[in-house]
């Protein structure tokens, strides 16, 4: 069973067994990938296809296109299959946006935006959805790294207050310093 590691805050990027993957062509593949995991219940091809590809020739047949690029980037057999569409991934699979969302508290989690770098343009459906997960992406990253740094403040002062502790304990012939 192979490792499998979603990041779509900050640079979009899938890794299988701590490696990079080449990444799907296209933003919009980006952009189908995150709809789909943010998504809280299955969603219809043609749906998705009108709200990522409707400025298409043939939205479906580029949802199509989109969703393979996926699969061979993910390598998980079945994981974009069925109509309406879910996403299967296996067991133990790592996707950093639904982590933050659950609350987990890694600062590693929070490396800037949701899809950073990724501009559909003309989806101004799509566009609105991504300017609000965005903007909840944010706040959940910035809640992070506030609570992350508090801590790290927080050690420091500890540290500080057992150094003066033990320095008001040592002799002052001693000098010992505190490590």
């Amino acid at each position: 069973m192979s490792l499998l590691a979603i990041r779509l805050v900050g640079r979009p990027e899938i890794e299988r067994d701590g490696a990079i993957v080449a990444p799907p062509r296209g933003h919009k593949s980006w952009a189908v990938l995150a709809y789909l995991v943010l998504a809280d219940r299955s969603v219809a091809r043609a749906q998705l296809a009108a709200l990522i590809f409707g400025d298409a020739a043939d939205p479906l047949g580029a949802l199509r296109w989109s969703l393979a690029q996926l699969r061979r980037a993910l390598g998980v057999p079945g994981a974009l299959d069925g109509d309406p569409l879910d996403l299967r991934l296996p067991p133990g699979a790592a996707v950093d946006v639904l982590a933050l969302g659950a609350g987990d508290p890694d600062p590693a989690l929070a490396r800037g935006e949701l899809l950073e770098r990724v501009d559909l343009g003309g989806a101004t459906d799509f566009g609105t959805w991504l300017l609000v997960e965005r903007r909840r992406f944010a706040g959940l990253c910035e809640a992070v790294l506030r609570d992350a740094a508090l801590a790290a403040l927080s050690r420091l002062a500890e540290r500080g207050r057992v150094c003066a502790a033990r320095r008001s304990l040592a002799s002052l012939a001693s000098g010992a310093p505190c490590p």
